[in-house]
């Protein structure tokens, strides 16, 4: 039997790698349905192509920045459906600058998405999975939003936002049966570390117990476990999916 026979999933960020990761890893289990959003159109198409079970996977373009987008994302999604059992809030994005250098526009922007984006995604879900007396949240943070790293000051600061948001809301939302946990990767293996140097890349993987990356994959099963039943009884953890990474 596949962990997710016939659930109904949103996953933002599905663009990105471990966006992407985790849609394909959810039609391998068996949803019935995975709206894989993406902010600019076509990005979903570009790895949809030869995957698996392609049939089952609906990319949606919406601003995870418009509040209105989002309402109509979630709404057409029960609509169509009749249900919404899984969120995973992967769409993110990262600048990395030393205090002293930091953009403004760039703190805002990492807040707007990372954290903002996030919030509103999750409020307008959980009143749909309130009414079924069920669901699975699962927000994508950061080990860095635990353990701070230096260069990333305003990235681990909206990282930490989201464990913070995670345990609270997990809180709130219990008496509904809704979970609310969050995935912390360790370094992974995506576009986002292209811009890292090979020296401070290289200082990095030395850090890590498994001494390699994660791969999107790794992060992906780990959002299969979470959504599934198999993880009915577990709601405000922050798992660590790092290798074994000393920051």
């Amino acid at each position: 039997m596949n962990m997710l026979d016939s659930k109904v999933c949103i996953v933002t960020g599905a663009g990105g790698g471990i966006g992407s990761s985790i849609c394909q890893a959810f039609v391998s289990e068996g949803a019935g349905a995975v709206i894989a959003v993406e902010h600019q159109r076509g990005t979903v198409d570009q790895w949809k192509v030869g995957c698996r079970n392609m049939n089952h996977i609906f990319p949606y373009t919406a601003n995870i920045e418009n509040e209105q987008e989002i309402k109509d994302l979630v709404h057409n999604v029960k609509k169509k459906y009749g249900k919404i059992d899984v969120l995973v809030n992967a769409a993110g994005i990262e600048y990395n600058e030393q205090i002293g250098m930091i953009n403004h526009s760039h703190i805002e922007r990492m807040f707007s998405v990372n954290v903002f984006g996030l919030i509103e995604l999750l409020q307008y879900t959980a009143r749909v999975m309130m009414r079924q007396k069920e669901g699975s949240i699962i927000n994508i943070a950061s080990v860095v939003g635990i353990y701070g790293n230096p260069g990333q000051s305003v990235y681990s600061a909206t990282k930490g936002a989201v464990i913070s948001l995670t345990k609270s809301a997990s809180k709130e939302l219990a008496h509904s049966k809704i979970r609310v946990n969050a995935i912390a990767p360790g370094l992974t293996d995506t576009k986002m570390i292209q811009n890292i140097s090979k020296e401070i890349l290289d200082s990095r993987i030395n850090k890590i117990g498994f001494e390699r990356m994660a791969s999107p994959e790794d992060i992906a099963d780990a959002v299969v476990f979470l959504a599934s039943d198999k993880a009915k009884f577990i709601t405000g953890q922050i798992l660590g999916v790092d290798g074994g990474t000393i920051m």
